[in-house]
């Protein structure tokens, strides 16, 4: 009898929370992608691993409650080496930084809330920015690994939807880093987070 009532027990404990567990995410209507809408104070993170040829990633990203994207990159070179000639020594990063955070509009810095997020063998991320006097832009955020060189492809598309006077947008470029174990090595595998006004792929 013990045992029966154990069982429901569990059950329903399943039961309740599968009822309670929220659907982020929806197929679209030609069934090769899937889509988070976000609604307004909505919460949500999550991860995707992808691979290129030179090089595989997990993105680990989300939404707060204020509407912004969060994403950190763990990063993977199969081909760079931290232990010579061992291939359990790959060289493993993890970033946070934003490039958005170097980009300013009419010499502000940009508040973004987050409409849909999407998978299509990309991440692709929308964004609305508003800047006030009737002024907004449109933000396109793509994520995807190089198919021919060692490098995670970011491309930011920002697209003018209503302006009442010309905005003055600008971008940082270059903030390159170093290995830190290219010393002992005797090697150099520069890291090279690049801002760039065209997307290299």
């Amino acid at each position: 009898m013990m045992k029966k009532i154990s069982l429901w027990v569990l059950l329903l404990f399943f039961l309740n929370a599968t009822n309670n567990a929220q659907q982020f995410w929806k197929i679209d209507s030609l069934g090769n992608s899937i889509t988070w809408q976000v609604r307004e104070g909505e919460a949500h993170s999550d991860h995707i691993e992808m691979a290129g040829k030179r090089l595989a990633t997990v993105l680990r990203y989300g939404v707060n409650k204020e509407g912004a994207f969060k994403l950190n990159k763990g990063l993977v070179w199969p081909m760079l080496r931290t232990i010579p000639n061992n291939t359990h020594g790959n060289v493993i990063r993890r970033f946070d930084w934003n490039p958005l955070d170097a980009v300013t509009v009419n010499g502000n810095s940009i508040r973004e809330q987050v409409k849909t997020v999407t998978l299509n063998g990309t991440m692709e991320v929308i964004s609305q920015i508003s800047l006030g006097n009737n002024s907004s832009l449109s933000l396109r955020r793509t994520y995807f690994p190089s198919v021919d060189s060692p490098s995670l492809v970011e491309i930011y598309e920002f697209t003018l939807k209503s302006a009442t006077k010309p905005l003055n947008v600008l971008i940082a470029f270059t903030r390159p880093l170093i290995t830190e174990f290219a010393d002992n090595l005797n090697l150099k595998h520069p890291l090279l987070p690049t801002i760039s006004p065209y997307p290299t792929m």
